[in-house]
């Protein structure tokens, strides 16, 4: 079924701005995020060029947009959900301060595509017992 995304506009003499008030999943709330920011704040976040990927180039003012679209303004939980979700990050060449964030169905213009992205699974090696550690039965006897 296609993602649920419902906008208010909130517009009043005191306060104009745009709050999303339902997104289903991280990833649908996380693009509405990056396309606002595209549009009204380009010097913070934007869709790379070819709409495959997206920077940040101010952290700080990103993570004061996050309240807007999340229950939260922690720029570490954002990051923790887009590795959860299996975005990969890396800096761009000529501007190392600058995160670039990709995924294969994270993209400008396809929308459509964020229903694809699911939240990775625990692996059960992570579980208090490490994997390379062998149950030995004690009450087999011995030659």
């Amino acid at each position: 079924p296609p993602s649920s995304l419902v906008i208010v506009q909130m517009d009043t003499m005191m306060n104009q701005e745009t709050k999303v008030v339902l997104a289903d999943t991280f990833p649908a709330k996380a693009h509405l995020l990056i396309t606002y920011l595209t549009q009204n704040k380009p010097a913070v976040c934007t869709f790379s060029p070819d709409g495959a990927s997206f920077y940040i180039y101010d952290q700080a003012e990103f993570a004061q947009t996050l309240s807007h679209y999340f229950k939260h303004k922690n720029y570490g939980s954002f990051v923790r959900q887009l590795n959860l979700y299996g975005f990969n990050s890396s800096r761009l060449k000529d501007k190392n301060d600058v995160v670039e964030w990709k995924h294969d169905n994270f993209h400008r213009d396809r929308k459509d595509l964020v229903n694809n992205i699911k939240r990775t699974k625990k692996s059960k090696s992570s579980s208090s017992k490490p994997s390379h550690v062998v149950h030995v039965d004690r009450r087999a006897s011995s030659p």
